[in-house]
């Protein structure tokens, strides 16, 4: 079972991103990790790996965190994320 994240993690992790505002926190809709997976042809092996947290808003914006944003390091720290998982809710107003 994996730990689910509080509004104070959320808020913590707005002040950490690009963003900056801790006050949107109570804006937040969601927060999901995503780990996306894109092939190259049929007959190829290579497939590049893309994995980040997107912090959604209620009014439709998102906020993508990428690997090196400091705000994502913290996120996953407090959830302990899986190497396997596609999708996982961090957090659901």
């Amino acid at each position: 079972m994996w730990n689910i994240i509080s509004i104070d993690d959320v808020r913590k992790a707005l002040e950490l991103s690009e963003f900056s505002d801790s006050e949107m926190a109570e804006d937040v809709d969601s927060v999901v990790y995503h780990r996306d997976i894109f092939e190259y042809g049929d007959e190829s092996d290579e497939k590049d790996i893309d994995v980040h947290i997107d912090i959604e808003f209620e009014y439709g914006e998102y906020l993508e965190l990428r690997e090196d944003d400091p705000a994502f390091g913290y996120l996953s720290r407090m959830c302990k994320l899986p190497d396997g998982s596609d999708e996982l809710v961090l957090y659901s107003k």
